[in-house]
């Protein structure tokens, strides 16, 4: 994506003289305010995008662990099961 310029590189640009820069002063401080602003809200986001990632490898660790018990205990009640089935009940090949 490309990068926006920045305030003071806008500024810079319009190539104001010291009197319309008086004149904007206050527009301009506004909008340094709100660059500020939109930088912290950025790094925030992506602070919080690191966090619910490491949270969705950490659920995904725990399903997969979740997913062995259960082949290992459904692997085991199969056992149970012909365990005690009667001989004329079990399939035969």
């Amino acid at each position: 994506m490309k990068r926006s310029k920045t305030v003071e590189e806008s500024v810079q640009a319009m190539k104001l003289t010291t009197e319309e820069k008086k004149v904007h002063a206050r527009l301009i401080q506004e909008c340094r305010e709100r660059e500020r602003k939109l930088a912290q809200c950025q790094q925030e986001s992506e602070e919080g995008i690191q966090v619910l990632l490491a949270h969705l490898n950490h659920l995904a660790n725990a399903i997969e662990i979740i997913d062995q018990h259960l082949q290992e205990a459904n692997d085991h009640l199969a056992e149970v099961i012909l365990r005690h089935m009667p001989d004329s009940r079990i399939p035969h090949a």
